[in-house]
């Protein structure tokens, strides 16, 4: 029998939470349920991602920050909505939209009411008032009949905080599309390498938002250290944000601008990872990365900061390596380590390979299904 489902999200720029909540929203659709999706309209530099496949329901009072009016029109506006759609699910994702779905969802009485969080609010350079984000996520999670987290960092952190419960707490991992990684343009990729690295060089990518908690900046540093031993490395950062400015004049400022490019947002992501030869994450805090996971998807070697949920993916020297954030130096010898030796880059990639099946699309929906199911009987 279907469902009815709504999904809420506070807004949908290019991030790993915002693909995930489409993905499953379609998903779910496509498989029979009533979907409806509600977003914000606010928008971000880091780019738009549409849901064409599934209805929408855009609510301007849905802001990111924070703002009593806009946060109680939301409450209101989302308690009327589940009073007249009477879903059978409310899932909800991202800080702003976890807190007042929920809200809406308990004063109008839906029966199945699930959040998940990729990555928690008091992460944002927050660190003085963590103590009160503490408090309300508590206090929010005793409002879900799921608390669903997707890395076990954020597991074992929201443990710690006494936000979590063990009864309430699920870990389903955001997965990625295996199967479109897989299947890229081989041609455009010749062209891509081709025009990115035009006298053979290596090249060695970033691709992210490029504002907080991402670190652009430390990959720059890395770049410029490695650049002094290995003149043939070609470094692309691909992605927008808030940072870009502050990150083009430090590129300027360091005279790497010829062998440093900054590409901003892309729509051929997998192609542009299977045109280069080194992946790199590089971030303060993280949920599930999805970058890594893709590069992981594509053959890549991947190299990821040691935070939150990287280190359930990578496994140090096993399946990519890993250095500490903030950490230019230490990312600058993982770099030159995998440069010089193709033996290992080899041996990360295949073991990569096996590890990223445990993050397909496909085993997050069964999951996620598996989870609905069981708490609507």
């Amino acid at each position: 029998m279907s469902r009815k489902i709504i999904y809420v999200i506070t807004r949908m720029v290019v991030g790993g939470a915002q693909e995930t909540a489409k993905y499953t929203a379609e998903h779910f659709h496509h498989a029979g349920d009533e979907v409806l999706f509600v977003t914000g309209v606010e928008t971000g530099r880091e780019g738009e991602l549409t849901v064409d496949e599934v209805p929408v329901l855009f609510m301007p009072a849905l802001v990111r920050r924070l703002s009593p009016l806009h946060d109680l029109r939301a409450v209101w506006q989302l308690y009327r909505l589940f009073r007249g759609r009477r879903p059978d699910i409310v899932h909800a994702r991202t800080s702003k939209a976890r807190v007042v779905a929920a809200v809406a969802a308990r004063l109008a009485r839906v029966p199945t009411v699930v959040q998940t969080i990729h990555g928690w609010s008091f992460g944002n350079e927050i660190d003085r008032k963590k103590w009160l984000y503490v408090i309300v996520e508590k206090l929010i999670a005793r409002m879900f009949d799921c608390n669903i987290v997707v890395s076990e960092g954020d597991l074992r952190e929201g443990l710690e905080t006494g936000i979590l419960r063990l009864q309430t707490t699920q870990l389903i991992r955001s997965g990625v599309n295996l199967a479109k990684i897989s299947k890229v343009d081989r041609e455009r990729v010749e062209r891509l390498r081709a025009e990115l690295a035009p006298d053979g060089q290596r090249v060695v990518t970033l691709i992210g938002r490029l504002s907080s908690p991402k670190t652009p900046d430390v990959f720059v540093d890395a770049a410029t250290a490695v650049l002094a031993k290995h003149h043939d490395t070609r470094f692309l950062v691909v992605g927008d944000g808030a940072k870009r400015e502050a990150l083009a004049a430090q590129i300027g400022r360091l005279g790497i601008s010829a062998d440093v490019l900054m590409l901003g947002l892309r729509t051929d992501v997998a192609e542009l990872m299977a045109a280069s030869d080194i992946i790199v994450h590089s971030s303060l805090r993280e949920g599930l990365p999805k970058a890594v996971l893709e590069a992981m998807a594509a053959g890549r070697p991947v190299i990821g900061t040691n935070v939150g949920g990287v280190p359930a993916v990578v496994d140090d020297g096993v399946t990519g390596l890993l250095v500490e954030p903030s950490n230019a130096p230490q990312m600058a010898t993982a770099i030159l380590r995998l440069l010089e030796d193709p033996a290992l880059c080899a041996r990360l990639v295949a073991n990569a390979a096996q590890r990223v099946q445990d993050f397909s699309l496909t085993k997050s929906f069964d999951d996620t299904n598996a989870l609905y199911e069981r708490l609507r009987h």
